[in-house]
């Protein structure tokens, strides 16, 4: 099933970024709000350009949750830190890129052919999908570092490790780094921005580098388990956490902004004002939060979203839903502030 996912995924970006000579899918889910929408246009039928075959399928950094958690009576449980089940693929040009949690490596292909252009070897598996930016590809592992390589032959540009300790420990049947990166990388104009660590009594930090050379513009010790891919607007940045709610900071200073309410999870999509975040364990899976007044908007029982203009279009374990977003949205957002506006006037009466 992984291998299948991770064939499919390669093939749809080489009919996106091969002989159609399709647009540029820069970043994981395609930019920094991980819309997964771009303005190229398929003209069916589709056919399959080539497979790329990995000799190895993913092997993810947790093992699955209890499917029952008896105290707390909760029944088929979903697990909420799964997001490097598949390798995800970014592409530029003619070029196809990926990193693999499975033997460590960078792969190039050509998007026409599959053909392998290059790999280039980290020390610890690549969870989670490159950044590409202008000529540069920047590549995040278990290792506990980043390196910048160039796009076109994959030859190390600089390398930044985030702790000057050198720990090695056990994760899920690999030895990794005690300060791995697990948060997806972002490029913002010209700043990276990433997370390292898993359990903050042990220390997780955020970091902004310098996208040029590697140097540290500022690093933010962090309360929260950074996990999942992160997301950008011109002036925060989002931080999934797996089992707990998302966490905004602000990307000029790393300051941290407050939680958003949410099931956990470390899927996440910026829609304009809203953050949609999940999957939840619970019967409702996704949850929309207002970024601007920390309100939450609705959930819903899906587990991945797809928002094209006021369309939204919902994946759920049984079916696919399209709605209109923007009335949705609006409409709980009225109702939002009619249950404020009762509860103030209720307390004014007592």
């Amino acid at each position: 099933m992984k291998r299948n996912i991770l064939l499919a995924l390669i093939a749809f970006v080489s009919i996106l970024c091969g002989p159609l000579r399709g647009r540029d899918w820069p970043a994981f889910n395609h930019d920094n709000q991980r819309s997964c929408v771009t303005g190229e246009q398929l003209k069916p039928p589709l056919a399959e350009s080539w497979v790329f075959k990995a000799t190895h399928p993913p092997q993810p950094a947790w093992p699955g949750p209890a499917k029952q958690d008896y105290w707390h009576r909760q029944f088929n449980l979903r697990p909420t830190v799964t997001y490097d089940a598949a390798f995800g693929v970014v592409g530029a040009g003619d070029t196809v890129y990926f990193g693999s949690s499975a033997d460590d490596k960078v792969y190039a292909l050509d998007a026409a052919t599959g053909r392998v252009r290059w790999t280039f070897f980290t020390d610890g598996p690549v969870r989670l999908a490159p950044a590409l930016s202008g000529k540069k590809l920047y590549v995040g592992s278990d290792d506990g570092c980043v390196c910048c390589l160039s796009a076109s032959d994959g030859s190390l540009l600089w390398k930044y490790k985030p702790s000057e300790e050198n720990r090695i420990i056990p994760g899920n049947g690999r030895m990794i780094s005690q300060r791995p990166i697990r948060a997806g990388l972002i490029v913002n104009e010209g700043t990276i921005y990433f997370g390292a660590g898993l359990f903050p009594n042990q220390g997780a930090w955020l970091f902004a580098l310098n996208g040029e050379d590697g140097s540290l513009k500022w690093k933010q010790k962090v309360g929260i388990s950074p996990q999942g891919y992160m997301l950008a607007s011109d002036e925060r940045l989002y931080v999934p956490t797996g089992r707990t709610g998302p966490v905004m900071f602000d990307s000029t200073t790393g300051k941290s902004l407050g939680d958003l309410a949410s099931g956990g999870g470390a899927y996440a999509l910026l829609s304009e004002d809203v953050l949609v975040t999940g999957p939840g364990r619970g019967a409702k899976q996704l949850a929309a939060d207002d970024v601007k007044t920390r309100d939450k908007i609705a959930t819903f029982g899906g587990l991945r979203m797809v928002v094209n203009g006021d369309i939204a279009y919902m994946q759920s374990e049984s079916k696919l839903t399209a709605f209109n977003r923007s009335r949705f949205f609006n409409l709980s957002r009225e109702k939002n502030n009619l249950s404020r506006q009762y509860e103030q006037i209720k307390k004014q009466l007592e």
